[in-house]
């Protein structure tokens, strides 16, 4: 009766582990799967407030391959098309993306000189929606992007 027991908890635990979400949704467990793609900026949120109005830079696209690899493209204040390529890995848990390479974003917005991070916490990760979050210079910036 006790080796049932113990395995009815060790089966509910693996299969609680492998159904854990992301804050605002999608399955951590399909992160490497489902960040693949080219994933276009809708929100920029800097301290809870929207400041998409706000930003310089626009059409702002990242876009991830299986292999490990980010381009990040956008045009920038002044017109002129940007290009920056680097690398980028999760986290043991799949809920961090660490980026490699991408340098940071000058001339951001009216507000935000310049933005980068090299850790990336995942807020909502699915076939549609790419959110992530970081905290820098004392400001919480969260970039909502659309596939």
């Amino acid at each position: 009766m006790k080796k049932l027991f113990t395995i009815s908890v060790i089966s509910s635990a693996l299969a609680l582990s492998s159904c854990s979400k992301f804050e605002e949704g999608g399955f951590v467990s399909k992160a490497d799967e489902r960040i693949v793609g080219t994933w276009t900026l809708a929100q920029y949120m800097r301290n809870g407030n929207d400041e998409t109005a706000t930003l310089y830079i626009k059409n702002l696209q990242e876009a991830y391959t299986e292999g490990g690899t980010l381009t990040r493209t956008f045009t920038e204040k002044d017109g002129d098309p940007n290009t920056d390529d680097g690398t980028y890995k999760f986290n043991d848990t799949q809920e961090e993306v660490k980026i490699d390479g991408v340098s940071s974003i000058s001339d951001f917005s009216s507000n935000i000189n310049s933005v980068s991070s090299s850790s990336l916490t995942i807020v909502k990760l699915d076939k549609d929606e790419f959110w992530y979050r970081y905290t820098n210079g004392g400001d919480t910036h969260e970039f909502h992007f659309k596939k």
